[in-house]
């Protein structure tokens, strides 16, 4: 497996990872404080992998599935500077299951390469 194709694969589990921490961390508990850091952690390195994901991919020939990557990416960024900057905690409880849904909805449904480059030879015809 690639490095690239690493980066994305835990950039995923740590949304869903961090989707997670974020229900733990809101529910009635004297542990929900120490949840909720441990969730903001879980979705701050899922930012960065994603983000490491999209230089990575640069130069690579699977354009189709940049777009998922991009958007995952940048919700997350905004969410992570809402959170730090506004003290906007509970944002990362919204986007974390949005970012994972988007990202399995790219893993499942964007085409390969292959399929990508056949379809784009076919319609250049």
């Amino acid at each position: 497996m690639s490095a690239e194709l690493w980066m994305s694969n835990l950039g995923l589990l740590g949304f869903s990872a961090a989707s997670v921490a974020y229900l733990a961390a809101y529910s009635k508990g004297k542990a929900s404080e120490s949840w909720g850091k441990l969730a903001f952690i879980l979705f701050a390195l899922a930012t960065l992998f994603e983000t490491a994901t999209l230089f990575l991919r640069g130069g690579s020939d699977a354009i189709n599935q940049v777009p998922g990557i991009v958007l995952a990416a940048v919700i997350a960024w905004i969410s992570a500077i809402g959170h730090v900057v506004f003290r906007m905690k509970p944002i990362g409880a919204f986007v974390a299951p949005l970012a994972t849904l988007i990202l399995l909805l790219q893993f499942f449904l964007a085409p390969t390469g292959r399929e990508a480059a056949a379809s784009t030879e076919a319609s250049m015809l």
